[in-house]
């Protein structure tokens, strides 16, 4: 399927952020103003029992041009029926790095939503080398890999802990941190197998088995490599150097401990080099637990085809039980393709440094927040995944959307906390996002869960329709109300309204921007 490319702006960035803070004033006016109507949603009178409300979120600063707005529905369908259980849903809402950098400690952040996974890669700047990569930890390639004074850990040791201490769990990167885009750079890979076979094996000793003043973490999962199909990898190392480097090490990790789970290698695409790699794994014994995959992608619909790629590739191989792993996922905004960003992220030009701020500055904002909402709820369509990780989560990073550099939360923290809290309300529920087939989708993602007497439905728009009619089915005689909480350039996730339930069936509409989350506690 061809992308569709992202409205144009034909404002400055200084114009575009004058008129956002200018409208958004006038909003919060309105909303004082107007507190006992509720302006932006139809009061609803708590002791009628009616078979359909409406209920309207107010509307991000964010103008489509005429043609964008007509590809896509005014109204959108979204059934729910609470009385049918389809599994146990995967908590997605995992981040690469973090809690720490130089600016910020955001484990209280990182432990109020229950993050599953921390996965760590380019870890705390350049300035000394990438914490956690091999370089890093073993920095001197002549020394004896068996001598515990030949490994640097004090600086990884920090982050691994402060990770650990968050409860989540942590995948671990033995690789090195390659930066996309820069063509001027050649990666080559490690030329002895067997010296950082052993160093691999030495560094999961440290972190699990006390091995040179080591710790009992208990890491399960190793990523072995990461994006080795990149151009700056390929033009220095051969595909079967590559290949064999990783069955190598997997092999390893394996002999030294059958119970880890091994993989690799962080695919940037769903591209025959991926063949390669699992038909090399096969002819060489080497394991793999999971294919590990980075997404970054300008709609949650490209985020869907990319998965539904690799799904196939591993459906069709002698690894179909292997799990996959998002090691890396992030909005690519305002550009078509990676290349495009590439060009942005890398031009030193006055023009290429304004588009380079908005370009992260979308991170931060409802763009992002929704991309991100809408992401989480994309990726829980396929079973096949059963860990994700949005990059960045280091404060200091430019990558980072959910907090600032201070570690205050942004509007995609919010969306992470809305997924958490669908997640384990329950099991998932049936929930059927009727599409039209005129077109090629709505923009509306949606997902339930639920357990005896309380549901809970999260609702994402990214570039959707303006209206979502929801209609509940089989609701239990012990649940008799709805709160509705809003994101979006307003609100952030705040109570917008509560309605009371009646009868089995229950149907609600709601207005929201196109680009905003929704999340329903039913109880």
């Amino acid at each position: 399927m061809s992308r569709k490319p992202m409205p144009k702006n034909t404002l400055s960035a200084g114009q575009r952020a004058a008129a956002y803070e200018q409208q958004q004033k006038i909003k919060v006016e309105r909303l004082s103003e107007n507190n006992e109507e509720k302006a932006d949603v139809k009061a609803v009178n708590p002791g009628i029992n009616a078979e359909k409300e409406t209920v309207v979120a107010p509307t991000e600063n964010i103008k489509l041009s005429p043609q964008k707005q007509k590809e896509k529905p005014q109204l959108q369908t979204v059934k729910v029926d609470l009385g049918v259980k389809i599994g146990q849903a995967q908590k997605l809402h995992g981040v690469c790095n973090g809690p720490l950098s130089q600016s910020a400690d955001i484990s209280k952040l990182l432990k109020d939503i229950h993050v599953p996974y921390i996965r760590f890669d380019k870890t705390e700047g350049a300035r000394s080398g990438y914490v956690v990569d091999i370089s890093k930890v073993f920095p001197n390639m002549d020394a004896d890999e068996r001598d515990p004074q030949s490994y640097s850990f004090r600086q990884t040791d920090i982050h691994m802990l402060a990770a650990a201490n968050t409860g989540a769990k942590i995948i671990f990167r033995l690789g090195e941190s390659f930066d996309i885009g820069t063509p001027e750079h050649k990666f080559k890979l490690y030329e002895s197998y067997d010296k950082i076979t052993t160093v691999c094996v030495n560094i999961i000793k440290h972190y699990n088995d006390y091995w040179a003043n080591g710790f009992a973490l208990g890491i399960e999962y190793f990523e072995v490599l990461s994006h080795t199909d990149i151009q700056a990898v390929r033009e220095v190392n051969t595909d079967t150097e590559i290949f064999e480097l990783y069955a190598r090490i997997a092999n390893g990790i394996k002999l030294y401990d059958d119970k880890l789970r091994v993989g690799g290698m962080s695919f940037s695409s769903p591209s025959q080099f991926v063949r390669d790699f699992i038909r090399e794994c096969k002819k060489r014994n080497a394991p793999m637990d999971f294919l590990s995959i980075s997404l970054y992608d300008t709609t949650p619909e490209a985020m869907g085809e990319h998965i539904e790629q690799y799904v196939h590739i591993l459906k069709n191989s002698s690894y179909a039980n292997a799990q996959i792993i998002v090691s890396e996922w992030a909005y690519m905004p305002l550009v078509a393709d990676m290349r495009e960003a590439s060009n942005i992220l890398n031009t030193k030009s006055r023009e290429s440094a304004e588009k380079r701020r908005d370009f992260f500055e979308y991170h931060k904002n409802i763009y992002g927040a929704a991309f991100v909402a809408a992401g989480l709820l994309k990726m829980l369509e396929y079973p096949e995944i059963s860990a994700a990780c949005l990059y960045s989560a280091e404060a200091d990073s430019l990558w980072c959307g959910i907090c600032d550099r201070f570690g205050i939360p942004q509007k995609p923290y919010y969306a992470l906390d809305s997924f958490a809290k669908l997640v384990s309300a329950g099991e998932r529920i049936l929930c059927v996002s009727e599409q039209d087939s005129a077109y090629a989708h709505s923009g509306i993602y949606a997902a339930a869960c639920g357990a005896q007497g309380s549901a809970c439905v999260m609702l994402a728009a990214f570039d959707g329709c303006t209206s979502v009619d929801l209609r509940l089915d089989n609701i239990p005689d012990d649940v008799y109300t709805a709160d509705i909480y809003m994101l979006d350039g307003v609100k952030n996730m705040e109570l917008c309204h509560s309605i009371q339930l009646s009868g089995m069936k229950k149907r609600m509409v709601l207005n929201i921007s196109p680009y905003s989350v929704v999340f329903i506690k039913i109880y």
